[in-house]
């Protein structure tokens, strides 16, 4: 039933707020930014949640990154297991070109495509004691070649607390805290990927046990536009350039 006609997404509301918001995200501070409540219809939103993959302790060790710690990402598997059919409804709802026409009007960038190989993308979470430090995210897409040129995160967190640290901090080239961002369920956060787009939330996670930091993260890109390659950046941490086991994208 979700994949039906428009209830998986409202297309032309999303058109009408990136007419309405396209100078606001150009022209936001200290990077390209806009924020949108309410993002998904409910009955996609409920999917979204109802489907949340679930995590065993072994996914949690499995990220060899020192900067980010209790965190997971999963994203498609060549088996094509990795979601339910409503999921999958949901996710290329996201990703389809009615969508890519939202995101093109909104940041005002034309050309873009969807990643299929959901390279550090999908759904994510972390758990007590998580956290990402401040960094700028990978340019270009190992696989594709493709240049990053927007993110997009959806956050899934009801009756989320501030006291449990779980804010989107966008940083200045100084690395001083600019924007504070909470994750509450159904907020959308689109964002320009730069050498300097700084953001991260390096606060270790204050939830209760058993409550996760929930969202789902889509990346788009274009043809390069001849920005030099280059992993993620963690500034505090020159010395580091890449996740030592990462196959894909860091």
């Amino acid at each position: 039933i979700l994949c039906s006609g428009e209830k998986v997404i409202d297309y032309e509301r999303l058109w009408r707020i990136a007419e309405s918001r396209s100078d606001e995200y150009r022209a936001a501070t200290p990077f390209p930014f806009v924020i949108i409540d309410n993002f998904l219809n409910n009955d996609a939103l409920d999917v979204a949640c109802s489907y949340f993959p679930h995590y065993d302790d072994a996914k949690w060790k499995s990220v060899a990154n020192p900067h980010t710690v209790n965190r997971v990402v999963v994203g498609s598997t060549p088996t094509g297991k990795q979601w339910p059919f409503e999921v999958e409804c949901l996710f290329n709802a996201m990703m389809n070109a009615k969508f890519l026409h939202f995101v093109e009007k909104l940041t005002g960038i034309s050309g873009l495509t969807s990643d299929p190989y959901f390279a550090e993308a999908g759904y994510y979470a972390m758990r007590k004691g998580g956290y990402l430090d401040i960094h700028a995210d990978f340019s270009h897409h190992d696989r594709l070649g493709l240049e990053r040129r927007a993110n997009l995160l959806l956050y899934l967190n009801p009756d989320w607390k501030p006291e449990y640290n779980g804010d989107l901090v966008l940083y200045d080239a100084q690395l001083q805290p600019a924007q504070r961002i909470a994750p509450l369920i159904n907020r959308c956060v689109v964002f320009e990927p730069s050498e300097t787009s700084y953001h991260g939330n390096p606060e270790p996670l204050a939830a209760p046990d058993g409550v996760m930091r929930r969202a789902i993260s889509m990346w788009y890109y274009s043809l390069p536009t001849g920005r030099p390659k280059h992993r993620a950046i963690f500034p505090l941490d020159p010395t580091f350039i890449h996740y030592p086991e990462a196959t894909t994208n860091v």
